[in-house]
């Protein structure tokens, strides 16, 4: 293949740039570029098979998930707390990057990250730990059908973040509590009993057997 002159100048892989071709040339007599990150401006030398190179274009700066790149807070901190930093990138893969295996319950649902919090990962921790942040609590979306933002979102313990997932089971046997719930009541089964009765032996067995547990509400609450 023929390499024309200036034929990658300006072409853009992964976070660089290339902007020029250097007088030097790699061991094997390949090229070196001048190639410059479109976020923060550094500049380094590639040849030209590094720069197709996925992992050799991520700048240390920034990283990508899915279809958006963002400030990387793992390597400038811009969260300081380590479970916040998951919990940031965590809602990121399951609303743009496609192979996450919560992505079809978020991002295949057109539920995103408001730019503010996609753009400052720092302004998502501001607003964590003005809004009541413990770390046994688990961030919540009030209406499951919008985004990820400051007016959409709250901390809550992770039992009731369970509870208001549109995937939860509901089972209504004289009151209606989700599969969980209905299992904290049976506390000698394990917080996943019901759930998996309703897996494997379908949900009319598991209100059959809560029906008998619970025959009214005194019993159940007592």
């Amino acid at each position: 293949m023929i390499v024309i002159e200036g034929e990658y100048i300006g072409k853009i892989y992964g976070c660089y740039e290339i902007i020029s071709r250097t007088n030097q040339r790699a061991n094997d007599g390949h090229i070196i570029y001048n190639c410059r990150c479109i976020h923060c401006g550094i500049e380094k030398q590639m040849q030209l098979s590094s720069i197709k190179y996925k992992k050799s274009t991520e700048c240390v700066h920034y990283v990508t998930i899915g279809n958006v790149t963002i400030p990387n807070v793992l390597e400038d901190k811009s969260i300081p707390d380590k479970r916040l930093r998951k919990i940031y990138l965590n809602i990121l893969r399951r609303c743009y990057d496609t192979k996450d295996k919560s992505y079809r319950f978020y991002g295949a649902k057109g539920i995103t990250v408001c730019d503010e919090w996609l753009s400052n990962p720092s302004l998502f921790y501001q607003w964590t730990i003005s809004n009541n942040y413990k770390n046994t609590l688990t961030i919540d979306r009030i209406d499951e059908h919008k985004d990820y933002s400051p007016d959409n979102c709250r901390w809550i313990p992770f039992k009731d973040n369970t509870r208001f997932k549109s995937t939860t089971n509901y089972i209504t046997a004289t009151v209606t509590l989700s599969g969980r719930q209905w299992a904290d009541l049976i506390p000698e089964h394990g917080t996943n009993y019901i759930n998996k009765m309703i897996r494997e032996q379908g949900k009319e067995k598991a209100i059959e057997y809560i029906e008998k547990r619970f025959s009214d509400k005194h019993n159940l609450y007592n």
